[in-house]
């Protein structure tokens, strides 16, 4: 059930005894604290694969000739030739002809392997790579061979946590991740205000943590989930990636 930002900070400082009396509210000092605090931590949790819940699915319009696109603006806003946030990080990608819509995976590489290309000019049918160089706050993303036609590039994407900006935000995500959120939070906060966690509650925000990301777990290679989410599972007509001229 949807609930606020503040209850979150609520719960977590009742954890640590911070707030003692029933229905004793923080400052507004403490809950901008503990806010910073909870952004912090759900910024760290966003760059670990196994907290992410979701993938996020997203297509773009490719331009014939061109290789370049970049993606994310300012403050990890939307903006670039996609005009999107920036990805912590491309699960997967595949590029989706204009004609019969076909799905055919890209092959994720990093600069090494891209930049040894000798000829990162040479036009094709369909691109076979993409490097993602993940710069921030503008990210740009490479096809290799250019695009000779107009064609749709699908990327799966990590997920990102919310950041709040307001105590009156709506926090709404899956079943355990509450639990989680204010058990890591309440020891992540409890030096702040000169209190140790005790042993216990070090123990609780670790199991609820390791939950979350057991849930998270990528399915067994080789099952048939991992093989629709690589793309292989999709039918992929003959390719001609040869130059044309």
């Amino acid at each position: 059930m949807p609930f606020l930002v503040s209850d979150i900070i609520y719960a977590s400082l009742r954890e640590i005894g911070q707030l003692r009396a029933p229905g004793q509210s923080p400052s507004t000092t403490e809950q901008t604290d503990v806010l910073n605090a909870l952004n912090r931590m759900l910024g760290t949790w966003d760059t670990k694969r196994l907290n992410i819940f979701t993938l996020l699915r997203s297509d773009y319009a490719l331009t014939a000739g061109f290789e370049n696109y970049t993606i994310g603006g300012a403050g990890g806003g939307s903006g670039g030739t996609l005009n999107a946030v920036r990805p912590v990080a491309i699960r997967n990608a595949n590029i989706i002809t204009s004609v019969d819509a076909f799905s055919i995976p890209l092959r994720l590489v990093p600069a090494s392997e891209f930049f040894a290309e000798p000829d990162r000019n040479r036009q094709a049918a369909v691109p076979l790579l993409l490097y993602y160089d993940a710069a921030y706050p503008t990210a740009t993303l490479y096809l290799y061979p250019v695009p000779l036609n107009a064609a749709s590039l699908e990327l799966f994407t990590w997920q990102q946590f919310t950041q709040f900006a307001l105590l009156t935000t709506i926090f709404d995500m899956p079943p355990g991740y509450e639990n989680a959120i204010i058990l890591n939070l309440a020891v992540r906060v409890a030096p702040m205000f000169n209190i140790q966690p005790s042993a216990a509650l070090i123990g609780e925000a670790q199991d609820a943590y390791e939950s979350i990301r057991g849930l998270n777990a990528p399915p067994i290679p080789g099952a048939a989930e991992e093989a629709q989410a690589s793309g292989a599972a999709q039918p992929q007509p003959p390719a001609d990636n040869a130059a044309k001229p």
